[in-house]
């Protein structure tokens, strides 16, 4: 969702290839030769093949033009470094409370995992209301990449009411950042916000991909997991 997102910002017409997360759809000869994984997000623009969410969007922030647009090295770097941050320490515990809670069957959940990384969330989610106390955005003075993709997997957490307690507090809280008008609930309101927007441009590109069947097509082409 969040290279969707991304693309929303850059503004540029893209083709979206859905995928469903199917063996058979994943390990075609003909995928495996975009992305060896058989993971998606893919993204395919020019002779240009790329995978992983987070250097797709840096990617794009960098080569187009625009309000994402990455011009300063500072703000690449802070960008890059908020990224890879948030993948490291939010993400992946993100995901072991996603199993704990909805993925695995109620006989395999563990209460005592979900309680130990409601406690091991708590630090990241304070360094990341430090890092905006005062302020509203991760990188400069304004809506960036960085933003961007802390924000995706901070709307996961949110929407899927994954966390409780404190660490919801604390969650609540960086989503706020400084004046509450930002990172906080005005982020999570421009996010999904996007998200709206995106699924919006997404039914126009189901119908551009028919239109450009046969065709070359010059823009960006994203392989994104097939939605419910």
């Amino acid at each position: 969702m969040r290279c969707l997102w991304m693309l929303e910002e850059v503004g540029r017409p893209y083709q979206l290839v859905e995928k469903t997360t199917r063996a058979d759809d994943l390990q075609t000869a003909e995928y495996m030769r975009l992305n060896p994984n058989a993971r998606i997000p893919t993204l395919v623009d020019g002779d240009l093949v790329l995978w992983e969410s987070m250097a797709i969007n840096l990617y794009l922030a960098q080569k187009y033009d625009g309000p994402m647009h990455c011009a300063d090295p500072k703000v690449l770097g802070l960008a890059a470094q908020w990224s890879f941050w948030a993948m490291l320490e939010i993400e992946r515990l993100l995901l072991e409370l996603l199993e704990h809670r909805v993925l695995l069957p109620e006989y395999s959940r563990d209460a005592s995992v979900v309680e130990r990384v409601e406690l091991l969330l708590r630090k990241p989610l304070t360094v990341l209301n430090g890092a905006l106390a005062g302020c509203g955005f991760l990188a400069g003075d304004a809506f960036t990449v960085a933003d961007l993709n802390v924000a995706g997997i901070l709307i996961e957490l949110h929407h899927r009411r994954l966390i409780q307690g404190q660490g919801q507090a604390l969650m609540l809280g960086a989503m706020r950042g400084g004046d509450g008008h930002h990172l906080g609930i005005g982020f999570i309101r421009h996010g999904t916000g996007r998200r709206r927007k995106s699924r919006g441009r997404h039914n126009q590109g189901q119908s551009q991909k028919k239109r450009t069947e046969g065709h070359h097509y010059s823009g960006p082409l994203l392989l994104d997991p097939l939605k419910p």
